[in-house]
């Protein structure tokens, strides 16, 4: 039932934008996943869930204004994704998909707020 609102959401953004804004599907299959089939783990609870996707999604964001002749994108992902995982561990915010959504958001070029 998660996935398929969240799939109406997206078709009602999508519609709404004129097809330029939607949603990234793969985190929020990860996350589903996590909810449901690991109830009792750490990294399922949901303030692991919200605060560990800010942090890194606002990280993987935000070294998008980096210049790419001083960090290049094949550089940037390992190391933010890397510096992400990194604090949300320090943070005790571990949250699996959240390593996976900075990796895909490190790899643009320009920032990307509002797929956030």
């Amino acid at each position: 039932f998660s996935l398929i609102t969240l799939s109406a959401i997206n078709e009602g953004m999508k519609h709404k934008s004129g097809g330029d804004i939607s949603m990234l599907f793969p985190p929020f299959g990860a996350l589903v996943t996590c909810h449901y089939g690991l109830t009792g783990a750490p990294a399922s609870q949901p303030r692991n869930s919200f605060l560990g996707l800010l942090i890194t999604l606002t990280m993987a964001t935000s070294s998008t204004y980096i210049p790419v002749s001083i960090l290049p994108v094949w550089v940037r992902i390992p190391v933010i994704t890397s510096i992400g995982i990194a604090t949300t561990l320090a943070l005790g915010l571990v949250h699996p998909p959240a390593g996976g959504v900075c990796v895909v958001f490190s790899q643009t070029v320009v920032p990307a707020w509002v797929s956030m």
